[in-house]
């Protein structure tokens, strides 16, 4: 799916690139989406056959200010919200993770950017995750980032649609680390690592 996203984000630029030239506008403001499916395997002592699969709406809003020469400082706000459901069967479980952050951007042209985040408040709801006890044995509460590994690498592109009015075209890679569940550390000292890569197609204004 990424290299189909990579291939449409830059067919997408080539008519941008031609148009681009207008004056630049310092506040910018996007929201995107996109539905994932995703099988992941879950490791560990007798999980070797376990698997979730995964079906995910997964958001991004965020707001950034050029500060100087297309240098961006800004927030942003990731949320997912799906359900998992295993190998074995059974009802479906909702699944969803909020990760708010903040990010510095540089933008090429007004039209392509580069973008650098850190998340450093992540809340995860999983009861899929039973294999992952906090130090007092309960498996139903949130669990909590690491601040340490929290990041984000993103890409886009905005296709202008008017002067201020972009399609905004997206890729990003986060990895983050879980470290507590319910307020207290997972058992054993254990930390509860996830990567991705989402694309994600929205629109982006400009003020």
């Amino acid at each position: 799916m990424g290299g189909l996203f990579f291939a449409l984000v830059f067919v997408g630029a080539a008519p941008a690139l031609a148009s681009s030239g207008s004056e630049p506008q310092p506040l910018t403001v996007e929201g995107a989406a996109m539905v994932l499916f995703d099988e992941r395997q879950i490791e560990g002592p007798g999980l070797d056959a376990a698997v979730s699969r995964h079906l995910t709406l997964s958001t991004w809003a965020a707001a950034y200010y050029d500060v100087y020469s297309g240098l961006e400082l800004g927030a942003f706000v990731a949320f997912d919200y799906g359900f998992a459901r295993t190998a074995a069967g059974g009802p479906g479980l909702d699944v969803w993770e909020l990760d708010l952050g903040l990010g510095v951007r540089y933008r090429f042209a007004d039209i392509a950017f580069v973008e650098l985040g850190w998340m450093p408040l992540m809340l995860r709801s999983d009861d899929s995750r039973v294999d992952l006890p906090n130090t007092a044995g309960d498996t139903d509460g949130l669990f909590v980032g690491s601040r340490s590994v929290a990041w984000l690498l993103g890409f886009g592109v905005n296709v202008p649609l008017s002067d201020s009015v972009a399609l905004l075209l997206r890729l990003d890679y986060r990895i983050r680390y879980f470290v507590s569940r319910g307020g207290e550390d997972l058992a054993g000292g254990l930390e509860h690592g996830g990567q991705s890569i989402v694309p994600r197609v929205g629109v982006s204004a400009s003020f």
